[in-house]
């Protein structure tokens, strides 16, 4: 796997270091095909377009500027002068003032709130792994003779629960059914 390097402006001085050593604080500069390693600010902006849509649930990229935002409660994708972590730079140029890494930033949040479920599953999940019954025929072996031809089968009520019909039974109940003795419903 290859490491997620960033270009990063510490003093003036332009450094690629590893993604995760980028600390609040950091310029990042970020071109087309990057991916943003941490939450930030953005502060320079050249056709800047960034796809958030693991966050967002946005199908296409958004345009991001410098503007400011007076207030405090906007959304993740009307955050227009914010850049998120793990997102990818689509088109342009721009430069990050990094303000939150790891866990403090919004993909972080994600995955505390994940963690936090406690191994609880989905529901699809649960259905999925609980055991699954198979249901089996009892006139299996026997060709059937029209559509309209049954098996007499014995209502659950009367059946006792625990004792279950097993091969032999079904057999013995489809050998019944061949010789006449019990009717079969129809």
């Amino acid at each position: 796997m290859m490491k997620a390097m960033a270009k990063v402006r510490r003093d003036g001085v332009m450094a690629e270091v590893p993604a995760e050593q980028t600390v609040p604080g950091d310029i990042v500069v970020v071109d087309a095909g990057d991916r943003v390693p941490a939450d930030g600010r953005i502060i320079l902006a050249a056709t800047l377009q960034i796809e958030e849509g693991a966050l967002t649930g946005e199908s296409v990229a958004v345009e991001k500027d410098t503007g400011f935002i007076s207030r405090h409660d906007v959304g993740l994708g009307d955050r227009l002068n914010m850049a998120f972590m793990n997102t990818n730079v689509t088109r342009g140029h721009g430069e990050i003032l990094v303000t939150t890494t790891g866990m403090g930033s919004e993909v972080g949040h994600i995955a505390h709130m994940l963690s936090g479920a406690g191994g609880r599953l989905d529901p699809g999940r649960a259905a999925r792994r609980r055991p699954r019954q198979i249901l089996v025929r009892a006139d299996a072996g026997r060709p059937r003779r029209g559509p309209h031809r049954r098996i007499a089968r014995q209502s659950p009520r009367r059946e006792r629960p625990h004792r279950q019909p097993g091969p032999a039974r079904a057999r013995i109940g489809t050998a019944r059914v061949r010789a006449g003795l019990v009717r079969s419903g129809g």
